[in-house]
């Protein structure tokens, strides 16, 4: 890969107060109209996206956005980023940065392959719960043009090795509520998130 011909993008919608699950939708079907448009095909060869999801903490309000990797020609930020209102139907932001070093491209898909939920989503175990929903069955990473199939994001492959041991809700409310078996699973989830969603016993 060369660095001059890669750069990193991030598209962005006007935060919602809809269903996380329809907020997610809708960014979906904005970035499928995205690398479809003139501006994006005749420019970029290829992209990696990467799914994050924040929430504003004061209003509540649902952030769904796409960290992107694209690959391709240098295109003025404001011609991409009228594109990118058009597929979303309002004026959206888009910003894009510049690949110097090959490294710096190798840390960015390790953090966000490896990134744990938003601060913001787990302070809430409501949200949590919500996202844990809305992302049933969707992609976090999606690969397209000469990236796609060049990505690989495994399946299960074998379902019978895994025990279905309910939904996080339900993990969530057996921990809180005494049962040491859902505690020990929940407590799985990175340390600074099992802190905001386990209830702290009463002190004797």
């Amino acid at each position: 890969m060369n660095p001059a011909h890669a750069r990193f993008i991030t598209l962005t919608m006007r935060s919602t107060a809809a269903p996380l699950t329809d907020a997610i939708k809708a960014l979906m079907i904005s970035w499928r109209k995205f690398i479809r448009s003139a501006a994006w095909t005749r420019t970029q060869d290829g992209a990696v996206a990467f799914l994050e999801v924040t929430r504003n903490l004061e209003t509540g309000q649902w952030h769904p956005h796409l960290h992107v990797l694209a690959l391709g020609r240098f295109v003025p930020q404001a011609y991409l980023q009228q594109a990118w209102s058009n597929a979303v139907g309002s004026p959206s932001i888009l910003h894009i940065g510049k690949v110097r070093v090959i490294d710096t491209v190798l840390r960015y898909v390790v953090a966000y392959v490896t990134k744990a939920w938003h601060h913001s989503v787990l302070a809430c175990s409501a949200a949590t719960a919500e996202l844990v929903a809305a992302l049933a069955g969707q992609r976090v990473i999606i690969a397209a043009g000469s990236l796609r199939g060049k990505v690989l994001v495994r399946e299960d492959e074998d379902a019978e090795e895994w025990d279905d041991v309910g939904s996080f809700a339900t993990l969530l409310f057996l921990a809180n509520n005494g049962d040491e078996a859902a505690a020990a699973i929940v407590r799985q989830i990175p340390r600074t998130s099992t802190e905001l969603l386990l209830t702290p016993p009463p002190a004797d």
